[in-house]
């Protein structure tokens, strides 16, 4: 929900290196091994929050 006035893009998809740690959390490794292929290494959880 937006106070703004106007049309405001809201997303409710998770930034990348987020969305790859709660897939690794929940167990969906091999979909989350997917995703890393084509991410840039930066993105990757581990080098994203350091």
């Amino acid at each position: 929900m937006s106070t703004a006035s106007g049309n405001v893009y809201m997303s409710n998809i998770p930034p990348w290196p987020i969305f790859v740690r709660e897939l690794e959390a929940r167990g969906f490794q091999a979909q989350a091994d997917s995703i890393r292929r084509y991410l840039p290494a930066f993105l990757w959880p581990e080098n994203f929050f350091n």
